[in-house]
């Protein structure tokens, strides 16, 4: 698995792919966030207990003058949790 900032030249956001042969090929992305929401970047990924959490940096006004990290995790197969911001970061 792999998470990482997308751009379109002008604005950027998060992703991830995910692979199940070491990489020979790769499930379609994933948006964290999307082209519509101030930019993200500074992906992370992490995979313990069969829980996967992602983190990233995103602004969070258009205007770029405050930035906060914020999390989302997807258990197993389940569905990928709602965006969250760390407490101490907002």
């Amino acid at each position: 698995m792999i998470a990482y900032a997308a751009t379109n030249g002008t604005t950027d956001w998060a992703r991830y792919r995910e692979t199940q042969n070491a990489g020979l090929t790769w499930r379609s992305p994933v948006n964290l966030t999307t082209s519509s929401q101030p930019d993200a970047w500074y992906t992370a990924v992490s995979i313990a207990g069969g829980t996967v959490r992602f983190a990233y940096t995103r602004c969070v006004t258009q205007a770029y003058e405050k930035e906060a990290v914020y999390y989302r995790q997807r258990v197993g197969a389940g569905p990928l949790s709602s965006p969250s911001a760390f407490p101490s970061w907002t």
